[in-house]
Formats: structure tokens, sequence, C-alpha cells
């Protein structure tokens, strides 16, 4: 009577297993979360306009089994002078942008960006440039000036029909640090880094 209770249960519980196995995608989908708190305002070789590029750090993060394709990303940065839409451009190989004296050029540049797949349980990380979208209907093109400024990340992936609001963060863009960045400098906005204690 017990050894058939012990097979019942084992059958059972193989069972199981095999039902969660085969809807796995379903019952633990696709479950993005990105991390980014950073900005680098990236000097051009040849700054051709009063804009700025913004090179973002950014980890991607499958927290499903499901796997996704993140299919699109917009930055919209909102200020009390106006709304800037930045968009993605080129992805970054960091490491030879800092070898480089923090300077865009071509070899620094792996290629642009594309939509990319995510698989489950896993992540990955970007450097990617962004530039103000500068034919944009609803927000047209807008200089920067110094102020306090929310940064939005949107991003399109395969599991949703439209735009969603991933992550949000505050900046203060200095004049000094606008005046670097027109003399050729780089500059890197790091978050606060105080634990709070």
């Amino acid at each position: 009577m017990i050894f058939e209770s012990n097979e019942l249960f084992i059958a059972t519980l193989a069972l199981i297993v095999s039902i969660v196995s085969a809807f796995k995608n379903q019952i633990f989908p696709f479950q993005l979360e990105t991390l980014t708190d950073s900005i680098i305002l990236a000097a051009p070789s040849a700054p051709s306009h009063d804009s700025l590029a913004l090179i973002i750090p950014i980890i991607f993060l499958n927290k499903g089994h499901g796997s996704g394709v993140i299919e699109g990303l917009t930055i919209k940065i909102e200020c009390c002078n106006g709304t800037k839409i930045y968009t993605p451009r080129l992805e970054i190989d960091y490491k030879k942008f800092i070898q480089s004296k923090r300077r865009l050029h071509a070899e620094n540049t792996l290629s642009n960006f594309i939509s990319f797949p995510l698989s489950g349980l896993s992540s990955v990380q970007k450097y990617i440039l962004f530039a103000q979208n500068e034919n944009s209907q609803k927000y047209p093109f807008s200089h920067w000036q110094e102020n306090n400024y929310t940064f939005n990340f949107y991003i399109k992936h395969s599991h949703k029909d439209f735009p969603i609001l991933y992550s949000s963060f505050d900046k203060f863009i200095s004049t000094k640090t606008l005046d670097d960045y027109k003399t050729g400098n780089s500059v890197v906005i790091e978050p606060n880094q105080e634990l709070d204690i």
C-alpha cells in the first residue's frame, strides 16, 4: 500500500514537472526590467549644432522564462521649458570610447541600433547612443539650457502593443556641463552613490 502511494506520488510529481516545463513560457512569461541611472554627454569629433549626444548604459534583464524582442526605445526628456524626444542611433563599444579619450568616432561604434532578442532568464548590457529627434511633429527640436530634467525611458517589446515606461530619473544639467560639452569634452553624469542608511 505504501509502495503504491509512493509510485502515485512520483508519477503525479513527474506529470506536474512535465506540464510546468511544457508551459513555462505561459506560466513564467517574458518579464523585462531595466537598470540605468547614468548619462554620458558624448562629444562628437565635429559637433554640428546645439544638441547633446547621449550615451546611456542600459542593462536589459528578463526575469521570466519566455523570450522576447526589444523592438524600440525612446527617451522623453521633460523640463519646464518643453519636452525633447531622443531615439537610439548607434551601439557604442564603451571600452574603445574610453580609450579614445571619450570622443565619438567611427572606430568606437559597433553598429546602428536595431531590435534584438532577449531569451528567458538572461540579461545584456548595451551602451546606446541617443540623439534628439529633430523632425518630431509632436515635440519640436529644442535647445538645452541649465535646468532640472526628467529622463523617462520607454521600451516597446514584442509582448506589448505599445511603449511602456520602464524607468525614470532626474538630472540637473548645469551651464558648466553644457559649456564643457561645447568645447569638445564628454561629461559623465553619475547617480548619487550615497546609501540611505
